[in-house]
This record gives structure tokens, sequence and C-alpha cells, in this order.
């Protein structure tokens, strides 16, 4: 059950699954994407229908606020940097008399840089300059364990599109079942709006 959950996180943020840019990597997006963007996604609502098909005697359930408060910035070129995000899930085995273990699982993971490209398709490819890190950690009533996952690490790219119009930007990261397709809704803040540290978070 702990690995499925790490599983789970891990494959529902897509800065963790990112292929590393190659040293020349510039990309192009269309102008709709260029901005800085705030907005969340429906990771609980996947994770939940994930946990869905688990055995009987196993619960789970994303937490509330998981994948929410997302910034990014994406410029001309493609080049983007995103703030960090978290997500968790609170999870029990049951017996017939009631709980045998409970526990929690947590993927804090870090913001970064790298490229977004179209190709005149809503196919979005993408690659990773720096950041991407990120620490999974379980914790119980017995004790907790963390262990690092870098980008690249999983072997696994999702696919990805995007549509974009006026001030509203949304990113589909395809993940396999019974995960699904997890959408980004974002909106662009004028410059004027953003808030100071937001600015720190894309100044690093």
């Amino acid at each position: 059950m702990c690995k499925s959950l790490v599983v789970l996180l891990f494959l529902s943020s897509p800065a963790l699954a990112q292929q590393m840019c190659a040293a020349d990597a510039r990309g192009a997006v269309p102008s709709c994407m260029v901005g800085t963007w705030t907005g969340e996604n429906d990771m609980e609502e996947r994770m939940n229908q994930m946990f869905a098909q688990l055995p009987e005697n196993v619960w789970a359930s994303g937490r509330p606020g998981s994948g929410q408060n997302l910034f990014i910035r994406i410029g001309a070129d493609g080049h983007f940097i995103t703030s960090p995000m978290a997500a968790a899930a609170d999870a029990a085995i049951l017996s017939d008399s009631g709980f045998i273990a409970e526990f929690t699982a947590n993927l804090q993971a870090s913001g970064g840089t790298g490229y977004f490209s179209t190709s005149g398709t809503e196919d979005l490819a993408f690659c990773s300059l720096s950041g991407g890190w990120g620490v999974m950690s379980i914790e119980g009533e017995g004790g907790g364990a963390a262990a690092p996952v870098v980008a690249g690490g999983s072997g696994f790219t999702p696919a990805m599109r995007y549509a974009c119009s006026g001030d509203s930007l949304q990113m589909f990261v395809d993940l396999p079942p019974p995960m699904g397709t997890v959408t980004y809704d974002l909106r662009r803040i004028p410059v004027a709006d953003i808030p100071p540290e937001f600015e720190a978070i894309f100044a690093d």
C-alpha cells in the first residue's frame, strides 16, 4: 500500500517526471501562453478516483489543498519557472475490529525551470533545466520514512496538452489509468498585480 501511494503522488507531479533538457535546448510557445499564471489542478479528485479502486480493507483519501496555489511564468521562448508544489493523502489499513495502521503520505516538490515547446498542435513538450526534485515521506504511529525523488528518475514522461485563450490557460497531463488526466486551470496575473512574494519565487 505504501508503495502504491508513493507511485501515485510521484506521477501526479509533472515537475518530477520531466526529462532533463539538452545543453542547446530552446522552445517556442504561442503568445497566449506567455505570462505569469496562478491556479490549481484537480489532483485531489484524480487521487480519490484511484483510491476508490483499492481493496475493501484499505482506505485512502487525498488531503484537501493538494496541488493548489500553483504559480508559473512562461516566456515567449518557452522558458518556464514554477513554484513549489505539495500533495498529501491520508490512508489506513482496516480489519473487522477497526484500524490496523494509519499513515499519511506527503510529497513536497521543488519549483523548477525548463522549456515548453509546441509544434502548431495542442501537444505540449517539455524538459527540465533545474529543480524538479522533491521529498516523498510516509508517516504513521510506528514511525516514518522519507526518500528523495528527482527529475527524470521515474522513467516515465507523461503526454501533455494545452489550451489557451485570453487570460486563461489549461494544461492536461495524461497519467496511466486509473489516475487519468490531471487538469491545471490557470489564469494570467497582470504584472502590476503580482505580489512581491511571488516575484521572489521567480527571481531564484
